[in-house]
């Protein structure tokens, strides 16, 4: 019984001091094409983005999941790749640019050199998923051209197919494709 029990203690000790793989997965938000349309024939003015600001408990690494109105988990094995907000105004960026007819757009703060004709800032109020999968974006828009100045409110639900990360990610992607083209069509041409 004795040699029995030294033997379990000793496989268990080897299970606990070998190798354990890390679950934690890294996403990140990746460009969406835009709708088909026609080229533009002349290169339009530069586009200023920014300041584009969340709330700090979304923008970190962790990935959130809303749990109810008032209560959030961040998830123990999904991270983000970088810091939301950077991730965010850069694919909002590439996004405008493509739905702005190849418009060249500079994130905030913008170099002294390269004044914008347009800005354009965003204040996410939220950017998580639900438990059933659903992406919910909610933000606060506002785009100045010269002295005039529009502004709305994006309320956008995204499905995802289904709850895996990976389906609410792009779920993600997708809210924030439909937030570009919100504010691409606030852009006078």
């Amino acid at each position: 019984m004795t040699r029995r029990f030294l033997l379990l203690v000793v496989a268990a000790a080897a299970g606990c001091l070998g190798t354990q793989t890390d679950p934690t997965r890294f996403f990140v938000l990746s460009p969406v094409a835009p709708p088909e349309g026609p080229p533009a024939t002349v290169a339009p003015p530069t586009l200023g983005l920014g300041p584009v600001n969340l709330p700090d408990y979304l923008d970190q690494t962790a990935v959130v999941t809303r749990v109810s109105e008032q209560e959030i988990d961040y998830l123990p094995s999904a991270r983000w790749a970088e810091r939301l907000s950077v991730m965010a105004s850069r694919t909002l960026a590439i996004n405008l640019a493509a739905r702005t007819g190849g418009r060249e757009t500079v994130l905030y703060p913008w170099p002294t050199n390269r004044e914008p004709a347009t800005t354009a800032s965003v204040d996410f109020l939220r950017f998580d998923m639900t438990r059933e999968g659903a992406a919910v974006l909610r933000a606060q828009w506002r785009v100045q051209q010269g002295d005039a100045v529009r502004t709305g409110f994006a309320r956008i639900d995204e499905p995802a197919a289904d709850t895996t990360i990976d389906a609410r990610v792009g779920a993600l992607n997708r809210a924030l494709a439909k937030l570009s083209d919100e504010l691409a069509a606030a852009i006078r041409p």
